[in-house]
């Protein structure tokens, strides 16, 4: 039976040189968007971006997700209307993705360990993402995006990790059975807990060399060429 593995985006597949404050998350979509003109400054915008999250998150059932534009939306509420803010709110998206994926790159171990993965196993990603089509965008950008056969996005699907349902939408996606799926990810209960829980083989992606004990895990990906933790195989 064909077996996969399905990796996690940020900070496993693909990294940053410099991880983002929230701050920057919200002045990377202000800055150069057009919207800097309707706040005096950017805290007052800030103010309001938070405000914006938080309303969003707390009418929200636990690990709904939803669109980044959702909240460039949220924030213009009252301050624009019609053709202009949907022109701002396209503005924001656009001036933040510029930003956001700017700062993004891959390692060549990164890379050279998803070729050589590529020849044996079915790959996929599963990552929580606010930008629609934006995880295929950047394993595009960083030449990752050939090595997989499909992208679940968390705020396409409408349900981030640790829900179910986008576990079960990557799982559909592969036509197998959880117990022929390895998941690999940087984060314990998204990319790791969880997938056990649901019937996967789990590799935790521990680059810093955690004190989270009693896993299966790796400090480097080039331990996937060598290691026995896929399926328990020798390679």
């Amino acid at each position: 039976m064909k077996k996969w593995i399905l990796f996690d985006c940020m900070e496993t597949l693909v990294d940053m040189t410099n991880l983002p404050k929230q701050e920057d998350y919200a002045l990377w979509a202000f800055e150069g968007s057009k919207a800097e003109l309707l706040w005096d400054g950017f805290q007052a915008y800030y103010n309001d971006y938070k405000a914006a999250r938080s309303e969003i998150e707390n009418e929200l059932p636990l690990y709904r997700d939803y669109e980044m534009k959702e909240r460039y939306r949220r924030i213009l509420k009252g301050k624009l209307s019609g053709k202009e803010l949907e022109k701002v709110i396209n503005n924001m998206d656009e001036t933040f993705w510029e930003r956001y994926s700017g700062e993004c790159y891959v390692k060549e171990v990164v890379a050279k360990t998803v070729s050589e993965l590529s020849k044996e196993y079915s790959l996929g990603v599963v990552s929580n993402f606010k930008i629609k089509s934006g995880v295929g965008a950047l394993l595009k950008q960083v030449g990752l995006l050939e090595y997989f056969e499909f992208t679940v996005n968390s705020c396409e699907i409408g349900w981030k990790k640790p829900h179910n349902k986008i576990y079960y939408a990557a799982r559909d996606l592969t036509g197998v059975d959880f117990n022929c799926i390895v998941f690999i990810g940087d984060d314990y209960a998204n990319d790791y807990k969880k997938p056990k829980d649901l019937g996967c083989q789990a590799l935790l992606y521990d680059p810093f060399d955690s004190n989270i004990e009693n896993v299966n895990k790796i400090k480097d990906f080039n331990e996937l060429l060598t290691s026995k933790f896929i399926w328990g195989e020798g390679r």
